[in-house]
């Protein structure tokens, strides 16, 4: 069976891997480099919500987050104002973009963490915008 790695509250651990798994131990290792960022500075890091304005007037998003629609092109489009020497922590609303804004960033050459989703991270206890 195929396993993967992941670093789990400060321990390696390996897990078999299959879609629902992956994307929970994904979920817990970016919560948890977030966890790390926001208690540093945010400097050094950017924290982007790949959500379309529909999904974010829906849920509301996360505190400092850096909104840009993916579908409509907000993203690709700021790729080129990207600083290298930042971290960008990416969450969309079911992975999906995520996954392939971490591709984007990581062709580009830019240090990224795919942070799941707005419901992992709001679950986490992430701090969300009141509306």
């Amino acid at each position: 069976a195929n396993k993967k790695a992941f670093v789990v509250g400060g321990k390696m651990k390996i897990f078999p891997i299959t879609e629902n798994l992956f994307k929970e131990r994904m979920a817990v290792a970016g919560a948890e480099a977030l966890r790390q960022w926001s208690a540093t500075s945010r400097d050094v890091a950017v924290l982007v919500d790949l959500r379309t304005p529909r999904e974010i007037d829906a849920t509301s998003t996360l505190e400092h987050a850096q909104v840009l629609d993916y579908n409509a092109g907000q993203f690709t489009q700021a790729l080129p104002s990207f600083l290298k020497d930042k971290t960008y922590f990416v969450f969309c609303g079911s992975g999906i973009r995520s996954k392939r804004a971490v591709a984007d960033l990581e062709a580009a050459g830019f240090q990224v963490v795919n942070c799941g989703t707005f419901a992992d991270l709001k679950d986490a206890g992430f701090a969300v915008l009141v509306k």
